[in-house]
């Protein structure tokens, strides 16, 4: 899963959902294709991907506005979808953001990005972090200053220390008020 934030996303959202709209009507046909018994074949599309890769090619156009971040979302153990949050994902959603400059930042639905590994790899790569009770589905039962203060303990020992307001918004591009 895939979210997209900037002052004004939701122009590149409706874009990317009128752009799904269209693929979805041109590719309405079985998932399971049963025509031949010896073969069993499940076609499966990922709109994540589709959706980053409509969002680059809006980028290549110039409609993305300043201040753009790209959330990566990665499905945990109790998920049923999306990539496992593992470096080799990362590195998936990574080489199709080649040659951009947005930020981007992870996170583990139903999981632990933390426990997973994921944050430290995604660190390594320049990334950054999303944490919080409403993704986190771990073994313990922390609280959001828990996990806040665990994610800022690894930004540390990963030499990529925390941003201030006034950093993040250097880094998104942003005017200051």
């Amino acid at each position: 899963m895939l979210e997209l934030t900037s002052p004004s996303s939701l122009l590149a959202r409706n874009a990317v959902l009128e752009y799904f709209a269209k693929v979805e009507r041109a590719c309405r046909y079985q998932l399971f294709d049963l025509r031949m018994p010896e073969k069993f074949e499940v076609r499966q599309y990922g709109t994540t991907l589709l959706f980053l890769r409509t969002f680059l090619e809006q980028d290549k156009a110039g409609d993305v506005p300043p201040g753009a971040l790209v959330k990566l979302y990665f499905g945990g153990p109790t998920a049923v979808w999306g990539l496992p949050p593992t470096a080799l994902s990362l590195d998936a959603y990574l080489a199709l953001m080649d040659g951009t400059s947005f930020c981007w930042a992870v996170a583990v639905l139903g999981g632990d990005v933390i426990g997973s590994g994921l944050a430290r790899a995604a660190l390594e790569k320049g990334g950054h972090l999303r944490v919080g009770l409403e993704d986190y589905a771990g073994t313990q039962s922390p609280t959001n200053v828990e996990l806040v203060r665990r994610a800022v303990a690894l930004c540390e020992d990963a030499g990529s220390p925390v941003a201030t307001p006034t950093e993040a918004a250097e880094l998104l591009g942003l005017a200051r008020r």
